[in-house]
């Protein structure tokens, strides 16, 4: 073997060196590529839904609970004695008016609450809306119940 030979070997070494650093080279920056892309997509379905529990917000307060429309109503109580009076007497007139007087049919002998829980309601939430119907009440549980399992 003479010294030409060892050079040729050396850089024929050199060359397999640099091809097999190439090719783990390639391999890692695939996994990383493939690791961005995952938290990127990852991020992308993250904000998708955001953006859709904010929609679903946006219009429940629009229209209701369901897609169809219910209608729902932003309510206040009314506690102060001037503004009593003011509903009362725009109330006797029978024109139209802001205000509405409820009674809670439901609360009877024994269910007294329902009425305090409709003042809680108003006051925490702010609206009240149309129950559903029962196929709409059967929907909705179903529904829960996938999305809990």
């Amino acid at each position: 073997m003479t010294l030409d030979d060892l050079g040729n070997l050396g850089d024929a070494t050199g060359g397999l060196f640099a091809v097999v650093l190439g090719i783990v080279a390639l391999f890692g920056s695939r996994s990383a590529w493939a690791d961005w892309r995952d938290r990127q997509q990852a991020e992308k379905e993250f904000a998708e839904e955001k953006t859709k529990e904010l929609r679903l917000n946006r219009e429940r307060a629009i229209r209701g609970w369901m897609p169809s429309g219910t209608q729902v109503y932003g309510v206040q109580l009314v506690r102060e004695p001037a503004e009593l009076s003011q509903a009362v007497d725009e109330l006797k007139d029978g024109g139209p008016t802001d205000y509405v007087l409820l009674r809670v049919s439901e609360s009877e002998a024994g269910n007294v609450n329902r009425a305090h829980s409709l003042r809680q309601l108003i006051a925490s939430q702010g609206f009240i809306a149309q129950a559903p119907s029962t196929a709409e009440y059967e929907a909705l549980q179903r529904g829960r119940q996938l999305t809990s399992d």
